[in-house]
């Protein structure tokens, strides 16, 4: 019986989400930068907790991160047992 990699998918979709987060955070806090990149990866624990992500930036960035790789690793934990079953 094959073994799942879901904690593969976990960490390499948490370290993207949080590098490419940072990433669009810098850019639509300068002049004329597109705040949509970080409309979209700031979702859904920034709109959620909006009070604390001023204090607790990093905290809640790196929650929302792993909120993400969590949600990756579940989805590939769940399509390889439905391939594993059929």
């Amino acid at each position: 019986m094959a073994r799942s990699c879901c904690g593969i998918y976990f960490g390499f979709v948490f370290v993207l989400h949080l590098a490419l987060q940072v990433l669009a955070w810098a850019i639509a806090d300068t002049p004329g930068g597109s705040k949509v990149a970080w409309k979209v990866l700031s979702f859904p624990l920034f709109y959620v907790l909006s009070s604390w992500a001023t204090v607790y930036f990093w905290m809640v960035g790196v929650m929302n991160s792993a909120f993400w790789g969590l949600a990756a690793g579940v989805a590939a934990e769940f399509r390889f047992r439905w391939k594993e079953t059929a």
